[in-house]
């Protein structure tokens, strides 16, 4: 008698499962776009110039990290490069070929006016309308 109830309690719930998994009243999901992959392969280039309190940063290692808004938990990086001076004599980070989406910037040196070393972060977005442009970005940075 017992194997009865247990079978009979089976087969009304694979019954329930199977009619309300196929309820005619529920719409498909849109199908949704993919979000932009950032990296490497597009026409964007990120100027970073560091700063502290006003100044420009000579002596200072930035890194990049695609898909991140924040930064990554690991400090595993994408990319990375050192700033140098550019003909207008101010210390700039160049990534270059950079396709649209989100990217996380973080800059690590040292300040030689104040003799302190410094780090900052900050997330940028390449939208679609600005891909094909040149980035300027003031990445902050302070004393740690």
């Amino acid at each position: 008698m017992k194997s009865v109830w247990v079978s009979t309690t089976l087969v009304l719930a694979l019954v329930t499962t199977i009619l309300v998994g196929c309820d005619e009243t529920t719409t498909p999901s849109t199908p949704v776009a993919p979000a932009p992959v950032a990296g490497k392969g597009g026409n964007a280039t990120i100027y970073v110039t560091p700063i502290n309190k006003g100044m420009n940063i000579d002596s200072c290692f930035v890194r990049i990290k695609y898909n991140a808004p924040v930064i990554p938990a690991d400090r595993v990086f994408d990319d990375s490069v050192f700033a140098v001076k550019n003909l207008d004599g101010v210390y700039t980070a160049n990534f270059s070929g950079l396709k649209t989406g989100e990217y996380y910037l973080y800059g690590t040196g040292w300040d030689n006016v104040r003799s302190e070393r410094v780090r900052g972060g900050m997330p940028y977005i390449i939208s679609d309308t600005n891909k094909a442009t040149k980035h300027t970005i003031i990445l902050q940075v302070q004393q740690y």
